[in-house]
C-alpha cells in the first residue's frame, strides 16, 4: 500500500472521529472518496420537494441527481431554480451532512451540479455552478442579507404549498362559500373567498361568522405544528377577504404575524379539554353563534311560517326552540314526518360539528377532539312550538346517533362554480339543455322515451313519452308527487334548479292523446336534495329486490354465450350476484383468475350505458356485484348427488365507482 495514501486515509479517519476534519484541506481523490461516503450514508435523501437520490463527484465538479415535485417546479424557469438553489446555501439551509462538501469545493477549485428529473414527466434540466460561482456563493453565507434563512425558507414553503392548495381550487366549502385562490404578496398570505347571497343568507351574516372562522384556522395551525411553524417563520400576517359574486369585497379578516406568534407559543400548554372548556366552548360558540345568526336572518329576512326563537345549553344538552305556523306545524307533526326531521338533522349536525371542530378544535387552552366533544354532549332537542298555543313537537337526538349518522350525499357543485351570477347560470342551463336535446334525444325508457327537455320561464320542462304497452299500468301511477321522480335526475341539474329559485314540470304524453303533468317547486327540489342517504339507498334497495332483480330472473336462464348459461341474479352478504353454469367439462380450474377479474373489470370500464346504468343503480343503493361461475360434475358412481367446481369474481361497491367513473 502506498504509504502516503495509507497515512491521508488514517488522518482522515482521525479528522472525522475529532470532528476538525473542515480544518484539512484535501485533494480531489480524498474528494472522490468522501462524496462516495456521504451518498452511501445520506441518499436517498427527501426533502418537503424533492428527494437527493444520489451526489458524486466527476470531472471536477460534485454532482446532485434531484427529483424535483412538479409542484415546485411549477411557475418557475432554470433562472428561477438557479437563484433558488444558490440561495439556499447563501442562508445556511443545505443539510449539514453536504455542506463539507460544498465548503472543500475551494479546496480542489470545483463546481457542483444539479441534474433535475421532474417526477411527473420525462423532462429533465440540468444546472451547473462553475467554481468561481461555488466560492462567491460560500462566500456570501458571511453578509448580513443572509441571516434570516427561516424566513426564506418559509416564504419558499408557503409558494410550494399555494401550489398544491391551489391545484384544488375553485373549490366550493358549502352552500354560500366557495374559495378561489390563495397566493403570498409582500408579507400578507392572501385567501380569497366567494359569498353566493340567497334569501336567507345575506352578506351582512359574513361579518357574524368571521369570529368561528378564526377560531377553525387557530385550531387546524395549532393542531398541524410542522405546517404552522412554516407561516410563523414566514414573518407574514393571513388576511381572509370574501367578495360577492359581483367581485365587491363584503368582508375581511386580518390575523396580524404577532397574533400568530402567540398561537404558536400557547399551542406547546395545550391540554386536553375539561368538562368545563367544553361547556364554555358550546356556550359561547355554538349556542352564541347559531343564536346571534337566528337574530340577524330574521333581521333580515322574516320568514312568517318558522323561526329560530331560543338556543340554549342546559345539562350538557343543546336545545333549540322554533316557532312554527299553525300550517307548518300540522305537517310536521306526523310520525313519519318527525322521524325524516329527526335523521335529517342528525346527519346535518354531524356535518356542522366536523366543519366547526374538525378533527379537533383548540380552544380557551384546551384541545376539543370530536370524540371528546360527542362524550360531553348528551344531545340536541328540537322543540317546535306552535304559534299562538302550547302545543309542541319535542324530538330528542342523541349525540351516538349524531356521530354515527351516515353520510349525506354532498351536492354536485361541478359546473355551477362558475356561474358567477344568476343570468350567466340561466344562460349556460339554456346550452346545456340545447346540446341534450341535440346530442341525446329521444332516450329510451323502460316505460317509454324522454323526447325533449326545455327551460322556459323559470321552469324546467321535461317532455315524455308513454309506449303503448306501459299505458294502462303506467296511467294509473301518475298524478302524486313523489320525491323519487325528481331524484332520479341529474342532481347537479337540481342544485342548478334550486340556486335560480326555480322548479321542474313533468309532462306524460299517453298514446291516446292524453297528457299528464306534474309540477315540483323550488321547495320540492330543496327537500330532495335534503332527503338523507340512507333514505335514498333504502329507496333503491327495494327497487332493485323488489323489481329489478324480479324482472331479470324472468328471462333466466338465458345463454349468454357458448359456454355460458345465466342461471339467476340474487342477493349474498351486501353482493348482487351472477350465477352462471359453465359448460360440462370446462377447464375451470386452469383458469387465469387475474385475467379474469381484468376482463371483467374492462367490461365495466368500455360497457355500453346499460352496464354503467346497472353498476350505478347497483353502487349507489350500496351493493358490490360478484359473478359465481361453476361447472356440474359427473356423479360418481359411490354418490347419489351432483357435485359441483365452483370459482367467484367480486368487487365492492367502492371498486365498482372506480371503474365506473374511470377516464
Amino acid at each position: 500500500m502506498n504509504p502516503v495514501k495509507a497515512t491521508t486515509r488514517l488522518l482522515f479517519v482521525a479528522a472525522l472521529l475529532a470532528g476538525t476534519l473542515q480544518a484539512q484541506p484535501i485533494d480531489r481523490e480524498m474528494y472522490a472518496k468522501v462524496a462516495g461516503m456521504n451518498n452511501k450514508r445520506n441518499c436517498p435523501r427527501h426533502e418537503l420537494a424533492w428527494t437527493v437520490n444520489m451526489l458524486s463527484y466527476k470531472s471536477g465538479y460534485l454532482h446532485f441527481d434531484l427529483t424535483l415535485k412538479e409542484l415546485f417546479a411549477e411557475g418557475r424557469d432554470s433562472a428561477d431554480l438557479r437563484r433558488y438553489f444558490a440561495d439556499r446555501l447563501r442562508y445556511r439551509l443545505e443539510p449539514v451532512e453536504f455542506n463539507y462538501l460544498y465548503e472543500k469545493l475551494g479546496d480542489i477549485k470545483g463546481g457542483f451540479v444539479y441534474d433535475i428529473t421532474i417526477d411527473s414527466s420525462d423532462a429533465r434540466l440540468t444546472l451547473r455552478y462553475s467554481p468561481s460561482e461555488a466560492r462567491q456563493i460560500w462566500a456570501d453565507r458571511a453578509k448580513p442579507e443572509y441571516k434570516n434563512g427561516k424566513k426564506w425558507q418559509g416564504r419558499e414553503n408557503i409558494r410550494y404549498i399555494n401550489n398544491s392548495n391551489n391545484r384544488n381550487i375553485p373549490n366550493r366549502i358549502d352552500e354560500h362559500t366557495r374559495i378561489d385562490t390563495v397566493y403570498l404578496a409582500g408579507d400578507t398570505l392572501f385567501y380569497l373567498y366567494t359569498f353566493f347571497e340567497d334569501k336567507n343568507y345575506k352578506r351582512e351574516h359574513v361579518e357574524m361568522v368571521l369570529p368561528t372562522f378564526k377560531l377553525q384556522y387557530k385550531s387546524f395551525f395549532q393542531t398541524n405544528l410542522d405546517l404552522f411553524e412554516i407561516y410563523v417563520n414566514a414573518d407574514i400576517q393571513l388576511m381572509f377577504r370574501f367578495r360577492d359574486t359581483l367581485r365587491n369585497e363584503i368582508a375581511h379578516l386580518i390575523v396580524p404575524h404577532a397574533e400568530l406568534e402567540d398561537w404558536m407559543k400557547a399551542s406547546g400548554k395545550l391540554k386536553p379539554a375539561a368538562d368545563a372548556q367544553i361547556d364554555t366552548f358550546i356556550q359561547e360558540q355554538i349556542v352564541h353563534q347559531e343564536f346571534m345568526l337566528a337574530k340577524k336572518k330574521d333581521e333580515l329576512s322574516p320568514d312568517p311560517d318558522i323561526r329560530l326563537t331560543d338556543v340554549e345549553y342546559t345539562d350538557q344538552v343543546l336545545q333549540y326552540t322554533y316557532t312554527l305556523a299553525p300550517e307548518l306545524y300540522g305537517e310536521r307533526s306526523s310520525a313519519e314526518n318527525e322521524e325524516l326531521i329527526r335523521r335529517s338533522t342528525a346527519v346535518n349536525l354531524r356535518r356542522a360539528y366536523e366543519k366547526f371542530i374538525g378533527s379537533s378544535a383548540v380552544y380557551d387552552g384546551g384541545i376539543i377532539t370530536l370524540e371528546r366533544f360527542y362524550q360531553r354532549l348528551k344531545g340536541v332537542r328540537l322543540l317546535y312550538m306552535e304559534a299562538d298555543t302550547r302545543r309542541t313537537i319535542d324530538i330528542f337526538i342523541p349525540s351516538d346517533e349524531i356521530r354515527d349518522s351516515p353520510e349525506m350525499e354532498e351536492s354536485t357543485y361541478d359546473g355551477v362554480t362558475d356561474r358567477i351570477q344568476r343570468q350567466m347560470m340561466t344562460e349556460r342551463l339554456l346550452r346545456e339543455m340545447e346540446q341534450f336535446n341535440r346530442d341525446s334525444l329521444p332516450l329510451a325508457l323502460d316505460f317509454g322515451a324522454l323526447d325533449s327537455v326545455a327551460f322556459r320561464n323559470s321552469v324546467l320542462h321535461y317532455h315524455y313519452s308513454v309506449a303503448p304497452d306501459m299505458a294502462e299500468l303506467f296511467l294509473s301511477s301518475v298524478g302524486e308527487k313523489d320525491y323519487r321522480d325528481l331524484l332520479d335526475l341529474d342532481t347537479t341539474i337540481l342544485v342548478t334548479l334550486a340556486e335560480l329559485d326555480a322548479g321542474i314540470t313533468l309532462h306524460w304524453r299517453f298514446p291516446d292523446g292524453q297528457i299528464r303533468t306534474l309540477a315540483y317547486s323550488t321547495s320540492d327540489i330543496d327537500s330532495a336534495l335534503a332527503v338523507p342517504s340512507e333514505v335514498i339507498r333504502a329507496e333503491l334497495r327495494r327497487t332493485i329486490l323488489e323489481d329489478v332483480l324480479p324482472a331479470f330472473n324472468r328471462e333466466c336462464p338465458t345463454r349468454t354465450d357458448e359456454f355460458t348459461v345465466l342461471d339467476s341474479i340474487g342477493v349474498e352478504n351486501g353482493m348482487i350476484i351472477y350465477y352462471y353454469t359453465l359448460a360440462d367439462g370446462f377447464p375451470l380450474d386452469m383458469v387465469n383468475n387475474e385475467e379474469i377479474r381484468w376482463q371483467l373489470e374492462s367490461s365495466f370500464v368500455a360497457g355500453g350505458e346499460d352496464i354503467r346504468g346497472m353498476i350505478d343503480l347497483y353502487t349507489s343503493a350500496g351493493y358490490g356485484l360478484c359473478y359465481r361461475y361453476r361447472v356440474p360434475q359427473k356423479p360418481k358412481k359411490s354418490m347419489k348427488s351432483v357435485s359441483s367446481a365452483s370459482k367467484r369474481f367480486c368487487f365492492t361497491a367502492e371498486e365498482l365507482r372506480e371503474f365506473l367513473y374511470e377516464e
